[in-house]
């Protein structure tokens, strides 16, 4: 009961060894250097989720978030170090590649907000597969709690949040996608607005 973490595809840590092995010039993740056989721990495997604002709004719902990447935790001697992304290819829960690495605050807001998880009583209870929920265009990145015995899932928004939001808080979906729309309108508001200057190419 508790937290589950989801199982990624049989090839998903080869990929990801491959991706980080060190090649010429430096290292993806900096103080990390892998080298020929040698692995490197992984934790908190999780599917990294995002959608469309439009789809978003329309549907008042999160039904069309889709799958965007497996995410790994990448720790050495013990010490969270960052982490990485592998794509995922036409069979959405597939590991194709490494994507991209982060050394980045997210890392660490990950691992609080698991913590933050972990106390929760209805979690305790219950079992909730982890995800992460990313929306860049309105700066979320939330802990997604995917209920497995019922409806009830759960987000708690990783800092910094956008107001109304509150970081390290959890919400009910319900709540939680009233937000994001909010969040969201203006948005799409803006990019849609006639007249609407380019940005500048610097």
């Amino acid at each position: 009961m508790g937290l589950r973490f989801s199982e990624p595809p049989p090839q998903a840590l080869q990929v990801l060894m491959e991706g980080l092995r060190l090649k010429e010039g430096a290292p993806l993740i900096r103080g990390l250097e892998v080298r020929g056989d040698e692995r490197v721990d992984v934790a908190a495997p999780h599917m990294l989720y995002t959608v469309d604002l439009d789809e978003l709004i329309e549907h008042r719902s999160l039904t069309t978030a889709r799958p965007a990447a497996w995410r790994y935790l990448i720790v050495k001697d013990d010490t969270l170090v960052g982490s990485a992304e592998l794509a995922t290819g036409k069979d959405k829960y597939s590991a194709e590649r490494l994507a991209s690495t982060s050394q980045s605050p997210f890392d660490e807001e990950t691992n609080i907000v698991l913590a933050v998880a972990s106390a929760l009583p209805e979690v305790e209870r219950g079992s909730f597969e982890v995800g992460v929920l990313r929306i860049p265009a309105i700066y979320v990145m939330a802990l997604w709690l995917r209920d497995q015995e019922g409806t009830a899932n759960l987000f708690i928004p990783m800092k910094p949040a956008p107001s109304p939001l509150e970081a390290h808080v959890p919400y009910p979906e319900k709540r939680f996608v009233s937000i994001l729309i909010d969040l969201a309108r203006p948005q799409l508001e803006f990019d849609s607005s006639p007249g609407q200057a380019e940005p500048p190419i610097v």
